[in-house]
């Protein structure tokens, strides 16, 4: 990513490249090379501007934040973290974007790129006019690994993009690969870490309501779906301590403290699967079992009952 610093549209002369041009020549031709070996679907990428400040607002709402600075495709290398009259900025080159995205194959590709340039932002690092520096690059670098897996991004999917682009040496302004794969996973981690214990704690909560009305006649943690009727078991990012499961009769339920609740079938539609919740409102499920919002983000998994 780029060295975050001040900036001066009419006469750019910050450097907002993460890689030499060298570095950056070489990526392109690597990634061109692999598509014309092996022929891909038609390139995914930004497609506005619009979908770019919604990639942003997912990640400052992972945080708690609102965005006070501006997205903006720009005449950048590949993304910038930048200050220009009192104003900040993130501005990235959709070209760069849409090879980062082909190349790992997924949108946690040019999330992971946003990522770390908000965290320049969020982290005070374009305030310090030191332009980019291995040690405030590795705090971007766990601020994007933190955000991804409270996303729901598995660790080598947050790790793709630095894998891709960054340098194996240290540089003056950049750490090398290692170190920033490193600072990633520490992110990736400490989001774990929290995503864990809230689980736990979750379930904590209800066991002592269940001590507490042990006299009453339901139980919250005495019911259990019976196994025979569960043909899958589905995970949702955003809800990891509750309960979902597609029958045998492909009924898609909701374990409660009390029983159960129907929301939804899990459908064939040609030759892809669904799981819908009414005529206009479904979530594709992919042959591994990935289960994708209408935007094409991975939300959860759906996985064989055993």
């Amino acid at each position: 990513m780029c060295q975050p610093g001040k900036l001066n549209f009419a006469s750019y002369t910050t450097c907002s490249s993460c890689m030499n041009r060298k570095l950056l020549l070489a990526t392109i031709l690597l990634i061109f090379t692999y598509h014309l070996a092996k022929p891909q679907n038609q390139p995914i990428e930004f497609a506005s501007e619009q979908e770019a400040r919604h990639m942003v607002n997912l990640i400052v709402d992972v945080v708690g934040l609102k965005p006070n600075f501006t997205i903006k495709a720009g005449d950048v290398n590949n993304a910038a973290a930048v200050i220009s009259n009192g104003k900040r900025y993130i501005l990235y080159n959709p070209i760069f974007i849409k090879h980062i995205k082909n190349a790992v194959k997924t949108d946690w590709g040019g999330m992971s790129i946003l990522a770390h340039e908000i965290g320049h932002h969020l982290n005070g690092h374009t305030l310090l006019g030191s332009g980019s520096i291995p040690s405030i690059e590795l705090e971007a670098d766990e601020f994007a690994g933190f955000v991804l897996r409270r996303l729901g991004a598995t660790l080598a999917e947050s790790q793709a993009a630095i894998r891709l682009i960054s340098d194996e040496r240290e540089s003056r302004t950049h750490p090398g690969r290692k170190k920033r794969l490193a600072s990633i996973q520490t992110g990736w981690n400490r989001a774990n870490t929290q995503i864990v214990s809230s689980a736990k704690t979750n379930h904590s909560t209800h066991e002592k309501e269940s001590r507490e009305n042990a006299n009453e006649e339901v139980i919250a943690s005495s019911y259990s779906f019976p196994k025979k009727f569960i043909s899958y078991n589905l995970h949702l990012n955003a809800l990891p301590s509750e309960k979902f499961h597609v029958t045998i009769q492909n009924n898609l339920v909701r374990v409660t403290d009390t029983g159960y609740q129907v929301i939804g079938t899990l459908i064939q539609y040609g030759k892809n699967y669904y799981l819908a919740f009414s005529t206009k409102q479904k979530l594709r499920v992919t042959p591994d079992g990935n289960i994708l919002n209408d935007r094409g983000y991975k939300i959860g998994r759906l996985y064989k009952s055993v």
